[in-house]
């Protein structure tokens, strides 16, 4: 999967350069990659599939957000990120997508016009389906709605698929109810919604560790939204190995991670006699499985 910044978009763009012939795009901020993104997703990856043609001229599938949630630099009470940059990444390269564009949101690129959003889209991706929310819009504060990208899709030759938000219980599944479910603790309210549960990125995060202790990450140290204080079975996956069960303990300042020997496959991991070493540069990311307390 080609991972882009929108600078080599703009780039694309400015040259009369498409990077790709024919595609079929999504837009949104994606964070959590929840029940909802999964239905905008599947729509595009259905409309590559639609198009038989070899491989070489086949229609690519591309997903466009934000490296950070727009909401992050914005809402002045953000709980934090649902879902890290790098696991979004991964997400969406297993999904099936062929590139994601990456969008730093600054000043600069929050006075884009709708128009001129999906000109550049259009002339550097060859825009040919949009799939988006009922609701979505974009453009400089937000003023292009579904109804005025409808006119737009006449001008620069796209088809505009519109659609539904997904419900549970009579509300649309959105990141703002997963968000609220992570920060209060309730894992499986925030897994039902999500469609899988609750990953905390911990690859390259400083640590402390003890033999006897194990592992202590400080709450500043995360860009994600933390649950709340108390005690949680988690599912600890490993670089090139299978995950293991394992305890977090969270409070006011840090996350303490505790791998019990009984938890440990049978030398999967570690030999038993190598289980006091330090092996959290090979932890990628944490599963919250229930609260415990």
């Amino acid at each position: 999967m080609d991972i882009l910044s929108w600078d080599s978009v703009l780039g694309a763009c400015q040259a009369k350069r498409p990077l790709y012939r024919e595609t079929a795009i999504t837009i949104g901020s994606f964070d959590g990659l929840h029940r909802g993104h999964k239905k905008l997703c599947t729509c595009v990856l259905n409309e590559k599939k639609k198009k038989k043609v070899p491989y070489s001229s086949q229609m690519k599938a591309g997903l466009i957000t934000f490296v950070r949630p727009t909401k992050s630099s914005l809402a002045t009470e953000y709980q934090g990120d649902i879902l890290s940059t790098r696991l979004k990444c991964a997400c969406i390269k297993d999904m099936g997508f062929d590139f994601i564009v990456l969008i730093e949101f600054t000043e600069d690129f929050a006075k884009t016009s709708g128009e001129d959003f999906f000109y550049i889209l259009h002339t550097a991706l060859g825009l040919k389906k949009l799939c988006v929310g009922a609701d979505f819009a974009c453009g400089y504060q937000h003023k292009t709605n579904v109804q005025e990208i409808q006119k737009l899709s006449t001008l620069y030759h796209f088809e505009l698929i519109s659609i539904m938000p997904v419900q549970t219980k009579g509300e649309t599944v959105s990141s703002s109810r997963i968000r609220t479910h992570i920060g209060a603790g309730n894992c499986l309210e925030a897994k039902q919604l999500l469609g899988y549960p609750f990953m905390l990125d911990i690859k390259g995060i400083p640590y402390t560790y003890t033999n006897t202790d194990g592992y202590f990450f400080k709450r500043s140290s995360f860009l994600q939204v933390i649950p709340h204080h108390g005690s949680y079975t988690v599912k600890l996956f490993i670089h090139h190995s299978k995950p293991v069960r394992a305890i977090v303990t969270i409070d006011d300042t840090h996350l303490h991670l505790q791998i019990f020997p009984t938890f440990y496959p049978f030398r999967t991991f570690c030999p038993m006699e190598e289980k006091q070493k330090d092996y959290a540069p090979l932890f990628e990311y944490l599963q919250f499985i229930k609260r415990r307390s």
